[in-house]
Order: C-alpha cells, then structure tokens, then sequence
C-alpha cells in the first residue's frame, strides 16, 4: 500500500507544475480569443452561453469517465488486491 502511494505521489510532483503552466496558457488563450470575437460580433454571445453549458456537460462526463478508468488501472495493478483476488 505504501509502494502505491509513494508512486501516486511522485506523479503528483512530477505533473502538476507542467499541467499548472498548460492550464493557465490555456484559459487565457480562450479568454483572449472570446474577447477578440465579441468584440468583432457581438451576435456571438448569444451562440456562446450554449456552447459553454455543453462544454461544462462533456467536461464532467469526461471527468468522472477518466476517474473511473483511473481507479479501474491502480486497482487491477495493486499486488495486495491481485494476490487477494488469487486466493478467492
């Protein structure tokens, strides 16, 4: 159990400041271009607040999806939990 920890940890460590860094480019690559295209048309708005809402929809289902998977991988690479499941 510990093995495992230590391990998610160090994912922990090593990702976070990169995904930190592509998150941030991003959102203001995003913001700045919504401000670009509101002002050329401000029509636009009123085709964005649908899209976001679908946008925020996939963006959970693709969350819980991915969690899922991930708990799925670490329980079926576990040694303690295969050698459990061998001895039923």
């Amino acid at each position: 159990i510990i093995n495992r920890i230590s391990s998610d940890l160090d994912k922990v460590d090593q990702f976070l400041p990169e995904q930190t860094f592509n998150f941030l480019s991003n959102l203001f690559q995003i913001l700045s271009t919504l401000v670009l295209c509101t002002v050329a048309s401000p029509l636009f708005l009123a085709f964005l607040v649908p899209v976001i809402f679908l946008f925020v929809y996939f963006g959970f289902y693709f969350a819980r999806t991915s969690r899922e998977l991930k708990r799925l991988e670490s329980i079926s690479r576990s040694p303690l939990f295969s050698n459990f499941a061998e001895t039923l």
